[in-house]
């Protein structure tokens, strides 16, 4: 997203975090997402034009969870080559919101509250002109989610089943919340042999 030249610059790993911080800052900021949606988080690499534009940010969100292969490879290298002393690393989630080997923590109602909570509380911080609009924005943002998980917990009330088939397993923090199991056709990159 493109803001004025005042905006504060701040970088994200995924696009999902980018449509929080966009969200929430609006005019006030600008976003590099280091990592595109159809990239895969253990082989990204990001360009030098990527690394370029870094170095006019000056908060940095990450997951931060141990399995994101991408923030374990490369976050040092982008903050050292970056100058990185200006820049200010935040993790969105905090290790107890884990669960062991799914990364895809933002794929769920109480993941985007955490988001959100952090992207507020940071660019406030950064900011503070703005306080009033991003407070605003952020409580636009909780009430849409909000939205989302009363109607898909009211699709959900009358279900049969309490399974969910998918291909890759990806949805565990929101089957979690749902209180559906999540069974995965592929696992650890790995389809199913047919025996």
């Amino acid at each position: 997203a493109q803001g004025d030249s005042a905006a504060v610059a701040v970088a994200v790993t995924i696009p999902p975090q980018a449509y929080f911080v966009s969200r929430i800052g609006g005019p006030a900021v600008t976003v590099e997402t280091m990592m595109p949606a159809s990239a895969d988080h253990e082989t990204y690499e990001p360009s030098m034009a990527q690394l370029r534009r870094l170095k006019d940010a000056r908060l940095f969100f990450r997951i931060g969870h141990p399995a994101f292969v991408f923030e374990s490879n490369w976050l040092k290298k982008l903050l050292s080559e970056s100058g990185g002393a200006h820049l200010t690393v935040v993790d969105m989630f905090s290790p107890a919101d884990f669960i062991t080997g799914d990364i895809h923590i933002w794929l769920s109602f109480n993941g985007g509250r955490t988001m959100a909570q952090s992207v507020v509380a940071e660019l406030k911080k950064l900011a503070p002109a703005h306080t009033a609009q991003f407070e605003q924005n952020y409580n636009d943002l909780l009430w849409e989610i909000e939205l989302l998980e009363t109607a898909a917990k009211s699709g959900l009330a009358s279900r049969k089943r309490n399974s969910l088939i998918v291909y890759h397993p990806a949805w565990g923090y929101l089957c979690r919340e749902l209180g559906i199991n999540q069974l995965a056709i592929e696992n650890d990159g790995k389809e199913p042999s047919p025996m």
